[in-house]
C-alpha cells in the first residue's frame, strides 16, 4: 500500500477531533458530556468518510481512530498537572488502582480509545455498504 493512495486531507480534518477532545478533557469541561461529544464525533466522521471515500475505508478508520486516541492521551500526559487538577473525580477513581502508574494508564486509555474508535467508525460504514449492495 502506497501512502499516497490515502486521502491525507480527510485524515487531518477528522484527526483534529482528537485534539479537540484532548483540550476539552484537559480543562475538565466534558466530564459529563464526553460520551455525547464522542458519539457526535463518530457519527459526523462516519458520514464524512462514507460520502468522501470510495476505497481504503478500513485503513483510514484505523489511522483516524489512532490519531484520536493518541492525540487525546498525549495532550493529557503533556499537561498532566492541569489535567489532574481539573479532573479530580476521574483520577481519584484511577488512584485506587495502586499497582498501575497513572500516566501509563492514561496512555493505555488512549490506545483503547483508538481501537474502540476504529471499530465504531468502520463497522457502521461496512454494514451500510453491505446493506446498499444487497438492495
Amino acid at each position: 500500500m502506497n501512502i499516497q493512495e490515502l486521502n491525507n486531507k480527510i485524515i487531518i480534518k477528522t484527526g483534529l477531533f482528537g485534539l479537540f477532545v484532548g483540550v476539552v478533557t484537559l480543562f475538565g469541561w466534558s466530564q459529563i458530556t464526553l460520551p455525547l461529544i464522542y458519539i457526535i464525533m463518530i457519527i459526523f466522521t462516519m458520514f464524512y468518510l462514507k460520502n468522501n471515500l470510495k476505497n481504503k475505508i478500513l485503513v483510514h478508520c484505523v489511522i483516524i481512530g489512532f490519531t484520536w486516541g493518541l492525540d487525546w492521551s498525549i495532550i493529557q500526559l503533556l499537561f498532566f498537572d492541569t489535567f489532574y487538577s481539573n479532573n479530580i473525580e476521574f483520577l481519584n477513581l484511577l488512584i485506587n488502582l495502586e499497582s498501575i502508574n497513572l500516566k501509563f494508564l492514561l496512555f493505555l486509555t488512549g490506545i483503547l480509545t483508538a481501537l474502540g474508535s476504529t471499530f465504531c467508525l468502520f463497522v457502521p460504514i461496512y454494514i451500510l455498504n453491505k446493506f446498499r449492495k444487497s438492495i
